[in-house]
């Protein structure tokens, strides 16, 4: 008997966006199964962040379909998808610096899905998330005074207190080093052991071909290809998009 395929958390459909006149995404296509975590790779200029961005309600497609669990939520305000179960950690945290971890995380679980914590409820849920994210022990600090990694899993709380389905994590690696790298991997892993589905991204693959479960590669605003990570990145094509000697679709240009 086959095993059943899993269902569709998100599926993107076709979707396209010029801005000024250049194309940044061109009919792109992707879905993402309940509880598995995918990668997205690609140069700079591939089209990841704005594809984040579309996902999440920042920019609007031209054309195409957002479908989260079957519901369409193409161009939906970041506020109400959040309240339908998606959130997303940036690149470059943006905790409010003046507050504690603590604060911070607490402030978050007043948005997202579902019911509000209670009162006398919610501090102790504040410290469970900044315990699964490695923080427990920083929940005093003033969020200024952390470091770039602690910031980047204080963006993690954050979004994980908007109790959410799906988590798109832009970039969490970016400048780390080899340990904080395996450290990061490893915070991936244990939240789709806590029921979470994530859509991840990394421009320098480190963490996205270590922790994916699936592997999507983009370039100048298309899919190239995709599957298990390791058949992904020997890919000739993506292999010269990143050495930039991919020649752009129609154009006939190397993309450096």
């Amino acid at each position: 008997m086959a095993p059943e395929t899993p269902a569709c958390c998100l599926e993107v459909k076709r979707v396209s966006k010029s801005f000024q006149g250049r194309r940044v995404l061109a009919d792109v296509s992707l879905t993402v199964f309940d509880g598995e975590i995918l990668g997205l790779i690609g140069p700079n200029g591939a089209g990841k962040t704005t594809l984040f961005n579309i996902i999440t309600g920042l920019v609007r497609p031209d054309a195409g379909t957002i479908l989260f669990h079957g519901e369409d939520i193409t161009g939906w305000p970041p506020q109400r998808l959040c309240h339908a179960g998606i959130a997303r950690a940036f690149q470059i945290p943006q905790p409010f610096p003046e507050m504690t971890a603590l604060e911070n995380v607490l402030i978050s679980l007043w948005f997202g899905k579902g019911p509000r914590a209670a009162p006398q409820d919610a501090p102790q849920q504040a410290r469970e998330l900044l315990e699964l994210v490695g923080l427990a022990h920083k929940e005093a600090v003033v969020s200024r005074d952390l470091n770039l990694i602690d910031q980047r899993r204080l963006e993690i709380a954050r979004a994980l207190a908007t109790r959410p389905h799906l988590l798109l994590l832009d970039e969490i690696a970016a400048g780390l080093s080899p340990a904080a790298v395996k450290a990061a991997v490893e915070l991936v892993q244990r939240l789709r052991q806590h029921g979470l589905t994530l859509f991840i991204t990394d421009h320098y693959l480190n963490l996205t071909l270590l922790a994916s479960d699936r592997v999507v590669a983009m370039d100048q605003g298309q899919i190239i290809t995709s599957g298990p990570a390791r058949e992904v990145i020997r890919h000739p094509e993506v292999a010269s998009a990143y050495l930039g000697t991919r020649e752009a679709a129609g154009g006939g240009e190397a993309v450096l």
